[in-house]
């Protein structure tokens, strides 16, 4: 079994870049099917991050992308999804059998991999839950998501962003593609995570956490793929309005 961790990364977010990369050699020393590639559209970075693989002694690749967008395009999804595009077409090439897709600013139990594996029985794509800033708000992004190699032949990473400002994020993207084709996601909250936000300060995740029954309904699939829809039609993120509202009502938990 082969499995690509991969991840896009930027020199102002590689805040923890050598915990990151630490994380990775366990996690690679618990499953030995695993290679990371780092992509990065900075090519005065490439060089120093080829070295950071050598110091940790890390298998995997760097590779440099380009970052196309409209001319009107001014948002940073665009280089994040360039870049997770990239890793998915070497996922595709060099015959990998998954690809699970994580950021660096975050760390991640070692034993990820064994487990979204077992979760992934009779699934095409397995998403992991994390804490984001707000309080009690657990994001279901590709920060954490486990995908089979049927779906990523099928898929392309890819955001939106409108004349008007408003952008719709490759996650929403993925998850409104993921639905069209009839992939079969999971989510929940099955290990243990730790967000960071800058060098210091991180919110940690476990599974012993619960996912409320509203929360469940609003990170459905079903569900995810008519929010987005709304939002191509009114061009706005009706996700993200429907947050706000949620976070109004003291007490009820928000969902990314």
């Amino acid at each position: 079994m082969k499995v690509l961790v991969g991840t896009t990364v930027i020199r102002k977010y590689a805040f923890i870049l050598d915990k990151f990369l630490e994380n990775q050699k366990d996690m690679q020393n618990n499953f030995s099917g695993a290679e990371l590639v780092i992509a990065t559209d900075e090519v005065d970075f490439l060089k120093e991050l080829k070295a950071y693989l050598e110091k940790y002694n890390l298998k995997g690749q760097v590779i440099c992308y380009k970052t196309q967008k409209p001319d009107y395009a001014k948002d940073r999804s665009w280089s994040i999804s360039a870049g997770r595009e990239a890793v998915r077409q070497y996922a595709v090439e060099n015959n990998f059998d998954y690809l699970l897709s994580v950021d660096t600013d975050m760390i991640y139990e070692t034993s990820i991999i064994q487990t979204l594996l077992r979760e992934s029985r009779s699934f095409d794509i397995i998403q992991s839950g994390y804490k984001n800033k707000l309080v009690n708000n657990i994001g279901f992004g590709l920060s954490c998501t486990l995908i089979n190699r049927k779906i990523l032949e099928k898929l392309q990473f890819r955001c939106m962003e409108f004349k008007n400002g408003h952008v719709l994020e490759d996650g929403n993207m993925f998850e409104y593609d993921a639905f069209r084709v009839g992939a079969k996601i999971k989510k929940g909250i099955f290990v243990e995570i730790q967000h960071y936000f800058d060098a210091k300060t991180f919110r940690s995740i476990t599974p012993s956490e619960k996912i409320g029954m509203m929360k469940k309904w609003i990170i459905s699939p079903l569900m995810r793929y008519l929010l987005v829809r709304l939002s191509i039609t009114f061009k706005c993120d009706i996700s993200s309005v429907l947050q706000r509202v949620i976070y109004s009502q003291k007490g009820v938990e928000g969902v990314e």
